[in-house]
């Protein structure tokens, strides 16, 4: 099977679940698809004032090298996509996302990718989307989606004067025998901005990467 790589500069990323036989669903609220995989919908800020709505999708583990010859990190990767159907504008700052492994570590974004320029704080304005592409390191006794068997996404977004904050249950599935690759799509990652926390390591520092 061929595997596809991202590449720019310093950054080299494989793609999601190349050769994975699980794939993530959420427990609840499991209304949509995002790239074919299973997501939460969430209608924001409430059901009862609906403004706009968020999805929350996960693609697995990827395997991430932040240079040439360093060693393969990885990631588990989580996609929002928030859209504005009202008057004032909202905000995603990913800093404020989180999962919680089933071991109870909680884990803060380490990197983020969008479809436009102004991360670590994407603003969704009026009658906008935006697609948020969300990466959390994992330890070595969770570099594995065989190791993960659910986690959740605690999520934020500031809506018109109110914070609205989630958790998503996500649980693990086997699909034995097919590819998460083949049988959901590829995860086609956004860019070219990007933003990476300083704190996890400087290669990545301003170095945006671009997907093909």
């Amino acid at each position: 099977m061929t595997k596809l790589f991202l590449i720019t500069g310093g950054l080299a990323m494989l793609c999601a679940g190349c050769e994975s036989s699980y794939i993530y669903r959420p427990d609840t609220n499991a209304t949509a698809q995002v790239q074919g995989q299973p997501a939460a919908a969430y209608p924001i800020p409430s059901a009862t004032d609906p403004q706009g709505d968020v999805r929350i999708a996960s693609f697995g583990v990827s395997k991430v090298t932040p240079q040439v010859g360093a060693p393969v990190s990885h990631a588990l990767h989580v996609r929002m996509i928030v859209a504005n159907n009202g008057t004032g504008s909202f905000s995603v700052d990913s800093r404020e996302q989180r999962i919680v492994l089933d071991s109870g570590e909680a884990i803060r974004a380490m990197f983020a990718q969008s479809d436009g320029a102004d991360l670590p704080v994407a603003t969704v304005p009026s009658m906008g989307k935006r697609t948020i592409d969300l990466y959390f390191p994992l330890t070595a006794d969770h570099s594995k989606e065989s190791q993960i068997p659910a986690f959740d996404v605690i999520w934020r977004i500031h809506t018109l004067g109110q914070a609205v904050t989630e958790r998503t249950p996500f649980e693990r599935l086997n699909i034995d025998g097919l590819y998460a690759s083949t049988a959901w799509g590829y995860p086609n990652t956004y860019g070219p901005y990007s933003w990476s926390d300083p704190t996890w390591g400087p290669t990545l520092i301003g170095t945006p990467f671009r997907s093909w």
